[in-house]
């Protein structure tokens, strides 16, 4: 939800869920997604993420360029 919402407000569109390679433990959660926009939107969008909701521990992003996908029309 807190990804999402900071998403829709710069603009940014793709998805986000927890992780189904079974690295997720139950006090450590892995997410993947995808996300586009503007260069100056996803920078924004990887501080949003680095920082987290106020309950999270955020230890790290990862990021990487990736073809655009047509057809995302929201987060």
């Amino acid at each position: 939800n807190f990804t999402a919402k900071q998403a829709n407000s710069i603009g940014v569109k793709g998805f986000i869920r927890n992780a189904s390679d079974g690295t997720a433990s139950s006090h450590l959660i892995k997410v993947t997604g995808e996300a586009q926009g503007s260069d100056q939107a996803l920078k924004e969008f990887v501080q949003h993420l680095n920082k987290g909701p106020p309950a999270a521990n955020v230890t790290g992003v990862e990021h990487s360029k990736i073809d655009v996908k047509q057809g995302e029309s929201r987060f």
